[in-house]
């Protein structure tokens, strides 16, 4: 009696585990290119994503997926989701549709939204960090003004988010109230995003039904917020020498792919952006 009911115990929990991750699924991908003025001083980026100025190579161009339409929806790099998975580009060309594609090794940031949090995960160095917060209010401004974005019929919304203004234009024939990044809230998807500095850039490209089914990333994290996690992720990019011995105890060296030793006052930069956001 005791090795049925251990078994039966066993069962239900197998079961209910089963069915808790069936929930995580989502039933439409969307395609958007995402672009970024990585120095803000040597090149110009139009309301629409285009250069506009300066030098081109200071646009950093990527390729995102998000898979939405149900209890939690999924934004992260296609380009990474390629390089570190046995899938194919062929399996997703479709989505393409005549625009050119180049492989990059992409971004490892991911984003999950459910009904109630945003759940941000993303790497330092050898460290992740997760990041959860409740969904913002974005305290959107709905305009009255339309246009037609991937062939959608799109109305534009204004918003104010940490330190951006943000003008985006969703479409109510895709009635799901989500987006690329952080962006949710609005009766319809959001197709096309800028913020009013042109510095960050969002655009759908094109979307296909499919049901999916969202894997967690599995991996030991560190919890923070935003605000510390930008705080780190600055020092990094602007003196790794001194985030790597701060983080990892104790003074490291470097050296060139001869062996020469690096003077570490070298890899010092300076960031010429900022990130998203800003104000916290």
């Amino acid at each position: 009696m005791i090795k049925l009911f251990i078994s039966i115990v066993c069962f239900l929990s197998l079961f209910l585990q089963s069915n808790a991750q069936s929930e995580n699924f989502s039933t439409l991908e969307c395609l958007y290119i995402h672009k970024y003025v990585s120095d803000t001083t040597a090149v110009e980026m139009s309301m629409n994503g285009e250069f506009d100025g300066g030098d081109s190579a200071y646009i950093y161009t990527e390729y995102f997926i998000l898979s939405c339409g149900g209890p939690v929806s999924e934004f992260r790099s296609f380009d990474r989701m390629i390089a570190d998975s046995a899938l194919s580009y062929n399996e997703y060309s479709d989505l393409f549709s005549g625009n050119s594609y180049n492989l990059k090794s992409g971004s490892r940031l991911r984003i999950y939204k459910d009904v109630n949090n945003i759940t941000t995960i993303q790497p330092i160095s050898f460290d992740w960090f997760r990041i959860v917060e409740n969904i913002p209010d974005f305290g959107w401004e709905v305009c009255d003004e339309w246009k037609n974005v991937a062939g959608y019929n799109a109305r534009m919304a204004r918003c104010s988010f940490r330190g951006r203004e943000y003008i985006v234009w969703f479409t109510s024939e895709i009635p799901i109230s989500e987006g690329p990044w952080k962006f949710t809230g609005l009766p319809g998807l959001i197709v096309e995003v800028c913020d009013v500095e042109c510095e960050y850039y969002y655009r759908l490209i094109s979307l296909r039904r499919k049901n999916t089914q969202i894997e967690f990333l599995n991996e030991n994290m560190l919890d923070l917020s935003q605000e510390k996690f930008n705080k780190r992720l600055r020092m990094y990019i602007e003196d790794v020498v001194r985030y790597m011995s701060m983080t990892y105890s104790g003074p490291i060296s470097y050296a060139d792919k001869d062996g020469n030793p690096i003077d570490p006052e070298s890899l010092k930069k300076v960031m010429k952006f900022d990130f998203e956001e800003i104000v916290f």
